[in-house]
């Protein structure tokens, strides 16, 4: 019988699992996911089941041992119509729905015959064995197709955050189950830990999918998507206005002042305004001072974090600093001769 521990894991994932569905129709995602929904139902009255026939059998009864692995064929099924739904609503605007419905039966049914080619020749329990084939053939499946639909997603540019949370979750799943399988393959001597670690994998997707659908909405990437869109016009915006400067030579008094003459180094935009601070403002160039005095500092910021991990990131940070300090002193011979005009002025009578 299994332990204290192993009944607490049980029972645990059994709970995330009625919290799917809870946080599903409280979302109102029922329809929206409901193959989905369907597989996560089933897999609660199977939880349901198996427990009572584990309480009035035992764990090595043959009751015990047939429901679990024919029930789990049944539900590896479910989960891979539920895939092939995601495929759907992911090629939805492309009209692809009909084709995706025909390869999801196309495969499931090639999968089905090629599981039952390989078990053909067990005269004793074919059934059994074309069950238990069948399901590990249908995990690789779905391993191979979620790894092609998360690449499809990125691809398309899927925009819906619960969507994508689902589809990643469900390649982790696939992953931990594969890995799992293999490592107990590479070391026989420790299949009995591997074989604890499968209740905690099958809790990590239920917890993934409440999370989904209680915390992520369809629409919370359109502010993430707007930010991203913003700060791409910004750094656009900003490169234009210091390759435009870029073009123009310095005055003599400001090679003079700041000790540039055909291009500046990273480090002098701020001596350079400092001097800036001393002249006069022009109210052209007030607002345009700012927004390269802004990209300044997230080309800092860039450079000091993640630019640590990529070389050639922290070279173009750099290149793209100099270019502001180049901006901030062609700033500086605008307004030394804004001065002189305004003291000129000053002087006529």
């Amino acid at each position: 019988m299994p332990g204290p521990l192993q009944y607490f894991i049980w029972f645990s994932c059994t709970l995330l699992e009625v919290a799917v569905l809870v946080c599903a129709y409280r979302r109102q995602a029922i329809r929206q996911y409901f193959l989905l929904n369907l597989y996560i139902s089933c897999e609660v009255i199977a939880s349901v089941v198996r427990f009572e026939i584990l309480h009035h059998y035992g764990l090595s009864s043959l009751n015990y041992a047939y429901f679990y692995y024919y029930s789990d064929a049944l539900l590896t099924i479910l989960l891979f119509l539920a895939l092939s739904s995601l495929y759907s609503q992911v090629f939805g605007e492309l009209n692809a729905g009909r084709y995706v419905q025909f390869g999801a039966l196309f495969l499931l049914s090639a999968t089905a015959l090629f599981s039952f080619a390989v078990v053909q020749q067990s005269s004793a329990k074919l059934l059994s064995h074309f069950v238990f084939e069948l399901s590990q053939n249908l995990y690789f499946v779905g391993l191979v197709l979620t790894y092609i639909l998360w690449a499809a997603i990125l691809k398309l540019r899927e925009t819906r955050t619960r969507l994508i949370q689902i589809v990643l979750s469900l390649g982790i799943y696939f992953s931990l189950y594969a890995a799992n399988y293999a490592l107990r393959n590479l070391y026989p001597s420790m299949e009995s830990v591997f074989q604890s670690l499968n209740p905690l994998i099958g809790c990590f997707l239920p917890f993934a999918w409440a999370y989904a659908f209680w915390r992520i909405p369809d629409d919370a990437v359109i502010l993430v998507c707007s930010l991203i869109l913003m700060l791409q016009f910004f750094v656009s915006y900003c490169r234009s206005l210091i390759a435009a400067s870029a073009k123009e030579p310095l005055p003599l008094e400001v090679q003079e002042v700041t000790g540039i003459s055909r291009s500046a180094s990273a480090d002098d935009f701020s001596r350079v305004i400092q001097l800036l601070n001393l002249c006069p403002e022009r109210p052209e160039d007030r607002s345009q001072l700012r927004v390269v005095g802004a990209y300044y500092r997230l080309l800092g910021f860039v450079r000091s974090t993640i630019a640590l991990f990529a070389p050639s990131l922290k070279a173009w940070a750099d290149r793209e600093r100099a270019l502001c300090a180049y901006f901030a002193a062609v700033t500086l011979g605008r307004r030394i001769a804004f001065s002189r005009n305004l003291l000129a002025q000053q002087m006529l009578p």
